[in-house]
């Protein structure tokens, strides 16, 4: 059966491309309700990015993007007061980015979720690695619903990020269609108290900088993918 309709929307996608109406679509960002942002002590950081990509699926699709990035700023805040400058910009953080598919191709977009997660994942890894993350996996699933009422299907990712000490993260990745595009929102949150190591009469000790809810921080990462339109 898949393979049936596999095969049946490449002949679709064929047809428009011959009839001439695969032209690229403006990507519109996708956007957190401004609301719940406050509501959870969050800001938008910086401005909309575009940028174009290419996807393979019968022919050659010309995609265009619109990414905007968040940050708990309330949890930014409590960290930087009497931490070290190597772990002073820590903070929970989201990404959205919209995929607007070409006119014509509004029907592909749940279509090309799984291909979606092939090209997002490896990069949104990566750039986690970037940041000091090492062993940064994919640990399982978990879903919600969205603005529209709508089922969405997300990864789930655990790491180590390590300065002074080292602390677990956890990230969550999640993926849906939208209006003719394709949303996807990434998730980052520091998941256990920072601590550090220091010396007290001879021994190594380990005290804390600051307690943080692991499952509260996560929690309001799904919290603002739920309310991205």
């Amino acid at each position: 059966m898949k393979k049936r309709l596999a095969i049946l929307i490449a002949l679709m996608i064929i047809m428009t491309t011959v009839m001439g109406c695969l032209e690229p679509r403006e990507a519109v960002a996708a956007r957190v309700d401004p609301k719940t942002l406050s509501e959870l002590g969050w800001v938008q950081v910086g401005d909309v990015k575009k940028d174009t990509i290419e996807m393979e699926w019968a022919v050659t699709l010309t995609i265009n993007l619109a990414t905007l990035s968040y940050k708990d700023e309330e949890l930014e805040s409590r960290i930087k007061q009497g931490i070290s400058e190597q772990i002073s910009g820590i903070t929970s953080m989201l990404m959205t980015v919209r995929l607007a598919l070409p006119v014509g191709l509004d029907f592909l977009a749940n279509q090309l979720i799984d291909s979606a997660f092939d090209l997002i994942e490896p990069q949104m890894i990566s750039t986690v690695q970037d940041m000091g993350v090492s062993d940064f996996h994919r640990t399982g699933d978990t879903s919600f619903k969205n603005v529209h009422g709508e089922t969405v299907k997300a990864r789930v990712y655990e790491g180590t990020l390590n300065y002074d000490g080292s602390i677990r993260v956890k990230g969550v990745l999640a993926i849906w269609g939208s209006d003719g595009s394709i949303v996807a929102t990434a998730g980052f949150v520091p998941y256990e108290d920072l601590t550090y190591t220091t010396e007290i009469e001879g021994k190594q000790v380990t005290k804390t900088f600051l307690k943080i809810d692991g499952d509260a921080e996560f929690d309001e990462v799904i919290t603002l993918m739920q309310n991205v339109a």
